[in-house]
């Protein structure tokens, strides 16, 4: 990971595990309880390139934290506290059932940009204004009563945006707003069909994250970039999951493998392949 980042209180928060890296080097969570730092004043340099890894999509070191950190533990709750965050996928199940949590339990959250890609006809507005209307949000429109929709307005910032697209397909004002005040990125957008095209899943599942990564990197503000990954990633496994960070070339198939017949998997050559498959059917379609 990179460089541990400093609170405005002095906790640190590790903003991207290293390849190798245990849950312990990063959040530790326990009965509802977030621990955010580390005990040392020493700054961490960034990991070398994996082998694996090309120097273009080698990690990009973040900036020196100013102050120095404590270990510390606070709550979710408090730990969100007039924090500015943004938040993918909130048109999907997970990221929607997280909103509401939140708006529920932290209402004291500065602000939520939500990056929404417009379809068929519908603005990031008009497609936000559809996710409240579930029944999913009806505790906070009773508890909110005629004030809800205001309610809403003062923290909701709805975001045209696209994983998939280079730059988000953020415009100029929307990303300037987002580098300026986010300090929490929460990544919970991603296509999940079995159908779906290799390119398009690579791009959007795989190159998507790495995109808005760049952009958490560009914020000084920033805390914690969260990224959620889909329930198909915990393969055969049952009972708890364990957060931990898979070693490059590590796979969930190499680990339910017992003869460990699976080679290294190399993302990159993954997504080179991908990509190439991309543009062969681009060229058919011409």
């Amino acid at each position: 990971r990179g460089p541990p980042r400093t609170t405005r209180a002095g906790r640190r928060v590790p903003v991207q595990p290293r390849a190798g890296a245990t849950s312990a080097d990063a959040l530790d969570h326990d009965d509802g309880m977030v621990n955010i730092g580390v005990a040392t004043t020493a700054r961490t340099p960034p990991p070398p390139p994996s082998p694996l890894s090309p120097p273009s999509l080698a990690a990009t070191p973040i900036p020196a934290a100013r102050g120095v950190g404590s270990r510390a533990k606070t709550t979710v709750r408090a730990f969100l506290r007039g924090r500015t965050l943004v938040l993918t996928g909130a048109t999907g199940f997970l990221a929607k059932v997280f909103l509401e949590k939140l708006l529920w339990e932290q209402p004291d959250v500065r602000k939520v940009f939500l990056i929404i890609t417009p379809r068929a006809g519908k603005s990031a507005a008009v497609r936000l204004a559809e996710i409240v209307d579930s029944p999913l949000f009806d505790r906070l429109r009773t508890r909110h009563g005629v004030g809800f929709q205001t309610f809403l307005d003062s923290l909701l910032v709805p975001v045209a945006g696209d994983l998939g697209a280079e730059g988000l397909g953020l415009s100029r004002e929307d990303e300037a707003a987002i580098v300026a005040e986010a300090e929490v990125v929460v990544n919970s957008a991603a296509t999940t069909s079995f159908n779906e095209r290799f390119d398009v899943a690579v791009n959007i599942n795989s190159l998507g994250p790495r995109r808005l990564m760049r952009l958490a990197r560009r914020c000084p503000n920033m805390l914690l970039m969260c990224h959620v990954s889909t329930a198909f990633a915990n393969g055969l496994r049952q009972g708890p999951a364990r957060e931990r960070a898979f070693r490059i070339g590590d796979c969930v198939a190499r680990e339910l493998d017992p003869a460990g017949d699976v080679p290294v998997l190399n993302p990159y050559a993954e997504i080179e392949l991908a990509l190439e498959a991309g543009r062969a059917a681009a060229a058919e379609a011409e």
